[in-house]
């Protein structure tokens, strides 16, 4: 798999360190230099902590040093919070004390100009010469979820509890990527891993998919990226990720001449060709996202759906007009919504009215979802429809309309799709136009893992790009059988 272009690293200490040292500790938690200290502590991280600062005796009842060198223990990994100006030292002083990873959060290095860039290339110099790894500069950090190991400052971090997922994040914007870990944690969209990589002075957003391709917590590998600076080794991940069906899920800015510029400007980054990188995109089944919207509703269904073997749609809706909406999107985008056999259609005549319709879409109509407030047989008519649909062979992916379904019939309904979801192989997904008046039924969903959507067309796209994946792997596993 063109292993030559590259060489793997080790980074099994780097995700999960058993001590830390955080060079410029303070004791003030509202500080970046004390805001790690406090998740670590926050999050309750089990490996042993070394404050290095000579202001301070003690930090939160812990014995802080002057220099990482008389530190008594090992250190697997230094979290550097200094001024770019005293980073050299620090890490020289790392590969003395035997440090194998180093993040440096300080920023003023290539981003800066000049003399900025120098110091970058005094940096990569002393992690060519010991073989320390560094992250960064100008980098956030990162967030082990799995093991709750949150070795950075981000501003999504301060909540109540961390929500761990099968996605793992990658990310060259700090602040940026920091919002997206936000926005996830509070749709419930949860991470293994979240990394930002900063300058890429050395560790490089490859080296991170490359580590979380091998990964057993991770299913899929998304990433905000503005450059590469080896398209090669690119090529040979993504044919890893197809090896493993695992699919990398890339939003990559610096399309236009100008967005180019300021992504130099920014980490340094050099954005290259975009035609180049559509092209690489296409012949490796790399699934290429163009903004936020499409980045969050693709690690959304990627990391919650079952895996479609064909594009046959079967549309079950409580509104007939917007059952039409997501068949015309369906159409637009080359997915098949197939007439019901006759065989399935007079099945659903027993439960459907006769103002509704057994076509697909299938219209159930707001009489059916009534029925859910029923005590007796009645109250199983949809979970009944939707058998019917799912054992149609005819059918490969299920969406479900709910609208205007709200308070206790919305959280039936969706018990009843998380009941069918278990019985079957079919991926479903869930468009739920009702705002918070259906609260509750979208938790329900999110805990059973079904994808919900709340706007047709973002539902049908993305179930486009699952396909156009899939379609994908079913090609060159023909090539290669």
């Amino acid at each position: 798999m063109e292993n030559h272009l590259y060489q793997s690293r080790n980074l099994a200490k780097f995700f999960s360190p058993k001590s830390i040292a955080i060079v410029g500790a303070s004791s003030d938690f509202t500080k970046l230099s004390g805001k790690t200290f406090k998740f670590l502590l926050k999050y309750g991280y089990k490996g042993k902590i070394y404050p290095i600062t000579p202001k301070y005796k003690q930090i939160a009842d812990l014995d802080c040093y002057p220099k990482i060198t008389d530190v008594p223990g090992q250190i697997d990994l230094a979290l550097i919070m200094l001024s770019a100006q005293d980073v050299k030292a620090v890490l020289e002083e790392c590969t003395i004390k035997g440090v194998k990873f180093a993040v440096v959060a300080s920023s003023g290095f290539g981003e800066t100009g000049a003399e900025g860039k120098q110091k970058e290339w005094e940096l990569k110099e002393i992690a060519k010469k010991s073989g320390i790894s560094i992250l960064g500069p100008n980098c956030q950090g990162i967030i082990n979820l799995i093991d709750q190991i949150p070795l950075s400052w981000t501003s999504g971090l301060e909540r109540d509890r961390l929500i761990k997922g099968n996605i793992g994040f990658v990310t060259q914007s700090g602040a940026y990527g920091g919002a997206i870990f936000n926005m996830a944690q509070e749709m419930g969209l949860g991470f293994s891993y979240w990394v930002n990589t900063g300058n890429e002075v050395d560790l490089n957003c490859l080296d991170i998919m490359d580590f979380l391709l091998d990964d057993v917590n991770t299913a899929i590998i998304a990433s905000y990226v503005e450059g590469f600076r080896n398209p090669g080794k690119l090529v040979a991940l993504a044919q890893r990720g197809i090896s493993k069906e695992k699919p990398l899920i890339i939003m990559k800015v610096g399309r236009s001449e100008q967005g180019q510029k300021a992504a130099l400007s920014h980490t340094g980054a050099l954005t290259g060709s975009d035609k180049a990188f559509e092209g690489l995109c296409y012949q490796y089944g790399i699934v290429r996202v163009y903004d936020l919207e499409e980045l969050f509703d693709t690690m959304l269904i990627f990391s919650r759906s079952k895996r479609p073997k064909g594009n046959r749609v079967g549309i079950i809706t409580s509104s007939g007009g917007a059952g039409i909406s997501v068949v015309d999107k369906c159409n637009d985008l080359g997915l098949r919504v197939p007439e019901l056999n006759p065989v399935a259609r007079k099945r659903l005549s027993q439960f459907i009215p006769p103002f509704g319709s057994t076509l697909n879409p299938i219209d159930i109509t707001a009489q059916v979802t009534n029925r859910l407030l029923a005590d007796g047989p009645e109250r199983e008519t949809l979970k009944k429809c939707l058998k019917i649909l799912i054992d149609d062979q005819e059918i490969d992916i299920l969406i479900i309309l709910m609208a205007m379904v709200d308070g206790q019939r919305a959280e039936r309904a969706a018990a009843d799709i998380i009941n069918i979801s278990n019985e079957t192989e079919k991926p479903i997904v869930v468009i739920w136009l009702a705002g918070a008046l259906a609260e509750g039924a979208y938790k329900i969903l999110e805990k059973g893992g079904i994808p919900l959507f709340k706007s047709p067309e973002r539902a049908v796209k993305a179930i486009k790009r699952m396909l156009t994946y899939q379609e994908f792997l079913k090609r060159e596993k023909g090539t290669k059988e």
